[in-house]
Order: structure tokens, then C-alpha cells, then sequence
């Protein structure tokens, strides 16, 4: 099987101090993986070291079978698209011009094509906010600002895509959505890792999971055996109440303190 990222042995961290030893995570193409963990378990550290923002430690990533630190910035562009926890506008870009910035790793040239605000139109529509385009990015909500983070990622184009909590500012409807973008992703051949803290989201979306616990990966595995063992227990430092459907599928909700 080849996948689009492969973490072998990796150890990230930043400022002298390591946040994660020996991490081994893989993501095919169709695969959506969850990336889990309590606050401070180093999941956004992760995210950031895989696009080489932050220098692995030790360890090898790869994306696409080539070593990250041998690729460059446009070319790991070109392999990963990332949404991030929340971004600061620094210019009064409107809500297509910022989604269209998704198309600089694609476009050779120095002005948009008809293809890429083809892109930036249909990466609007899939995030649900086509309505907003010629607002500016300065006025958005918390919620509507991460749908275009969201619709610039799919403008990118790119196999792999890294969602650092990518429901935190939304709403239960567009919550909903996003699940259904992910799925929908992953049934188009493209790989899906995402950071998520809501447990039962994260078992809506993803297949697999990767459990982080402090220093490294707990488990690995399907998501629902992932919130069935006592790993979650030894992650979180609580005790889950536990209900399974009758096809199987696993809700947690925390009840107490370990």
C-alpha cells in the first residue's frame, strides 16, 4: 500500500523542549484518521512539524514516499493542504481572494486562470460559503472565518489535507457539514488526518484513530475499539460512560475525575 504521509520514529517538538517521542502515524489515499489527545499531547505540534513548519527532532516524514525535509515549500504544498485552528487576516482580502491564495501551489503563472476561480468557486460551494465571497475577511464570525480556512484548502487541490479542530468555532449544523465534507473527501480518493477534541465527531468522521497520550501514541487502531479501550481513560484522566448502538458505532461521555 502507498500512502500520503507516513510518520516513522518521529520526534517533534520546539524551543528545546519535545513534545512527542517515536510517533509512527500513516494515512492512505481514501483514509480519514483522527488525530486525538488531551490539551498539551502535541496534536496541532504534529500537524506542524508533517508540513515542516517546525524541524523534526528525529524520525522521517514523508508525504508521497519523499522525505519532507528533501521537498520544497511548493512541493509540499502541492502534496498538503492545512486548515488551521484559527488565522489572523493581515490584509482586507475578500472571502474569494483568500480562497483563490489556495491556488498558488497549482497555478504557474502570475495571474488567477479561469481554472482557478473555477476552483476557488466549487471550494466555496462544498464549505458553504459561496454567499460570502465579496465580504471581506475582516468581518466574518469565528465560525464563518473557519469555512473559508476550509474552502481555501479544497481550492488547493491537494491528496492530503490537515484539519487542526476544524469544527471549534462551528455551529451544530455546519459541525454536521463538515463531517460530511470529510467523508465525502475520503470517498474521493483524498487522505484526511484532523485534530479534533469532540470524541463522538471524531468517530462520525474519521475510520481510524490515533490516540496521543503524553509523550507519544497510546493506540492505534478503528475508532470505535480506539473508544472502547481504557486508553482513553489513561489519555484523558477521566472515566468515559459508554453507549453503543445496535450496529455497533460508540458514544463517550465523561463522568468523573480519575
Amino acid at each position: 500500500m502507498s500512502f500520503l504521509l507516513e510518520c516513522r520514529a518521529v520526534s517533534c517538538g520546539y524551543h528545546g523542549k519535545t513534545v512527542l517521542l517515536n510517533v509512527e502515524v500513516e494515512v492512505a489515499q481514501g483514509n480519514a484518521v483522527a488525530l486525538l489527545g488531551p490539551n498539551g499531547s502535541g496534536k496541532s505540534t504534529l500537524l506542524r512539524t508533517i508540513t515542516r513548519e517546525i524541524p523534526v527532532i528525529e524520525g522521517t516524514v514523508m508525504l508521497g514516499g519523499q522525505s519532507v525535509a528533501s521537498l520544497s515549500a511548493r512541493e509540499i504544498a502541492q502534496r498538503v493542504a492545512v486548515v488551521p485552528q484559527a488565522e489572523v487576516p493581515q490584509f482586507a482580502f475578500t472571502v474569494r481572494d483568500m480562497v483563490t491564495l489556495g491556488r498558488m501551489a497549482k497555478s504557474g503563472g502570475l495571474f488567477d486562470t479561469p481554472e482557478d476561480a473555477e476552483a476557488a468557486t466549487e471550494a466555496m460551494r462544498m464549505a458553504d460559503c459561496l454567499l460570502l465571497e465579496s465580504r471581506s475577511i475582516m468581518e466574518l464570525s469565528g465560525g464563518e472565518a473557519q469555512r473559508v480556512l476550509i474552502a481555501r484548502a479544497l481550492a488547493q487541490d491537494a491528496p492530503l489535507i490537515l484539519l487542526d479542530e476544524p469544527t471549534a468555532h462551528l455551529d451544530p449544523l455546519h459541525q454536521i457539514e463538515v463531517v460530511k465534507l470529510v467523508k465525502e473527501l475520503a470517498r474521493h480518493g483524498k487522505g484526511v488526518l484532523t485534530a479534533i477534541h469532540d470524541l463522538n465527531l471524531a468517530s462520525e468522521l474519521a475510520e481510524t484513530a490515533v490516540l496521543l497520550g503524553e509523550s507519544g501514541v497510546l493506540v492505534v487502531g478503528p475508532i470505535q475499539e480506539v473508544l472502547r479501550s481504557q486508553a482513553l481513560e489513561d489519555a484523558y484522566r477521566v472515566k468515559f460512560d459508554r453507549l453503543e448502538t445496535a450496529d455497533g458505532r460508540v458514544f463517550v461521555r465523561p463522568i468523573a475525575t480519575i
